[in-house]
């Protein structure tokens, strides 16, 4: 809902609540989503560095899990930078 209304301070927040949560329940999968958003998000407010460090692990995760369709997507926001 923030994502998509633009409110990037709340959606940094809860992303970032919600990588602890699935870090600790160990749900390593869901991850790779949130790192993507969070890179569109400082994409959208031109951090690229941040942006690129989100996408990144992104990309790592989505790689490990072996997820083609994630690693495609986040290979493209890269390339979008």
């Amino acid at each position: 809902m923030y994502l998509a209304e633009n409110i990037s301070e709340l959606a940094i927040k809860y992303y970032t609540k919600s990588i602890r949560l699935y870090k600790r329940e160990k749900f390593v999968g869901s991850i790779e989503k949130i790192y993507n958003n969070l890179g569109v998000i400082h994409a959208r407010n031109n951090q690229r560095k941040l942006a690129r460090q989100n996408f990144d692990a992104s990309l790592q995760i989505s790689r490990e899990t072996k997820n083609r369709f994630a690693e495609s997507e986040t290979l493209f926001r890269l390339a979008q930078l």
